[in-house]
């Protein structure tokens, strides 16, 4: 966690497509997701993100490395709270996060109910992709 971020899964192509942010727990699921789109010919990179604010920390250089600008997709898997994520990406990122507390079981069931499985993240859109136009 010394830079409070890095690339824990790099895309097979130069520009990934998909840039999955995974805090913790849900790095698995990214890379099972990252996976999956590869298969579908989307080049998808996975970063592990423990802590936003080392992360920021850090120069300018290193958090383009970790986050690449352009026009990927950046999606965010965050099992805690989701606020907070806007200034660090870009503000159509896609959010799979809880907006609620208290919820619990097993949690492969939580996982399941709240959208944390490679099955349930690829389909998934931004708001914008996702309104009627």
């Amino acid at each position: 966690m010394q830079k409070g971020g890095y690339v824990l899964s790099p895309e097979k192509n130069a520009v990934p497509a998909v840039v999955i942010i995974a805090t913790g727990s849900e790095a698995g699921v990214a890379v099972q997701c990252q996976q999956m789109l590869e298969d579908n010919g989307i080049s998808a990179r996975v970063v592990s993100m423990p802590s936003i604010e080392i992360f920021k920390a850090q120069d300018r250089k290193y958090r383009d490395s970790v986050l690449p600008r352009g026009d990927s997709m950046y999606v965010v898997m965050e099992a805690g709270i989701a606020l907070g994520w806007g200034d660090l990406v870009r503000d159509d990122y896609l959010m799979i996060g809880m907006d609620r507390y208290g919820a619990s079981g097993p949690y492969t069931i939580l996982a399941e109910q709240f959208g944390f499985t490679a099955e349930k993240v690829p389909p998934r859109r931004r708001p914008a992709e996702s309104s009627p136009g």
